[in-house]
This record gives C-alpha cells, structure tokens and sequence, in this order.
C-alpha cells in the first residue's frame, strides 16, 4: 500500500510541474501574441519611420473632421525631386532627412492640428477650424522657411524644396 500511494503522490506532483509548466507556456504565448497584436496595430496607423500618423489615420480624421462639420485648412507639403536625394546621398541619408522635416514640421504644427507623412515624401496638416486666412498664410510661409535651412547629414548639407497645397 504504502508503494501505490508513494507512486500516486509522485506521479500527482509530477503532472501538477507538468500542467503548472504548460499553464506558463501559455501565458507567455498570449503575452507574445498580445504584443504582436499591438505592434501590428501600432503600425497599420504610424509610419515606422517618423512614429507619425500614416495616410490611413490622416484619412480617418479628415472624414471625421468632415463629418462632424467642421470648417477648417488642409495643407499638403511635398518633398521636391526627393529621388534625387536617395539617389546621390543614400537611402539612409534620405531617411534621416525625412525624419528631420517631420520633427519640424509637428514642432511647428498647433496643438489641435493634426499632421500625418502620408506617402515617402509627403506629409499633410489638417489645421484647426479656428484659424482664418491670414493664420494659414503665416502656417505655409512657417513651414515653408523650414526647407530653406540646409540639414546636417554626415558633415553635408542636403537641402530640398517644397511644394506646399492649401484646401479649405
């Protein structure tokens, strides 16, 4: 008697390691799942270069804007002949210029503007409703100063017009 209850107690302690390892297993593989899940998320409405809204969350706001029917400007800025950069300086070089315009270009866009890169080398502002004509002429021509200044990149000075496009 005293071998069957010695054998049930270890082969009880040995499926309750066994359940306990798999009832781990399980949480950690929902865990990996469930950041999956939100990195996947992150990335259907952020560029992964800027961490800025992409087209699909820019869209999902301009319909929204539109919806609720509110007055307002938006403004589309294009990176002129940016190929050009890629091609003579390096893709790594062009990154890095994007990623510069787009930390000026939200430096410089309101609190309640909503700004989005919605292709390579384009980025769009929905501006508040509250601003008027003359406010959105002095928003291009602030924006519009930032492509004058030259970026730093590996001790050249890579400079790029623009192309900006106003819609009320």
């Amino acid at each position: 008697i005293m071998a069957i209850i010695y054998n049930y107690t270890v082969k009880n302690d040995t499926m309750h390691d066994e359940l306990m390892e798999k009832y781990e297993q399980e949480i950690e593989n929902k865990r990996i799942l469930q950041e999956k899940d939100e990195v996947l998320s992150y990335l259907a409405y952020y560029d992964r270069l800027t961490q800025m809204p992409n087209r699909h969350l820019f869209m999902e706001h301009l319909e929204e804007s539109i919806s609720n029917k509110k007055s307002g400007a938006v403004v589309s800025i294009n990176l002129d002949d940016f190929r050009r950069i890629n091609s003579d300086f390096g893709m790594s070089a062009g990154d890095q210029l994007i990623k510069t315009y787009a930390e000026k270009i939200e430096r410089i866009t309101g609190k309640n503007d909503f700004c989005a890169r919605i292709s390579g080398d384009e980025f769009a502002i929905i501006l508040d409703e509250k601003n008027d004509n003359q406010d959105i002429a002095n928003f291009t021509m602030r924006i519009q100063n930032i492509f004058f200044e030259p970026v730093k990149i590996d001790d050249k000075s890579i400079g790029v017009s623009s192309s900006i496009g106003v819609a009320l």
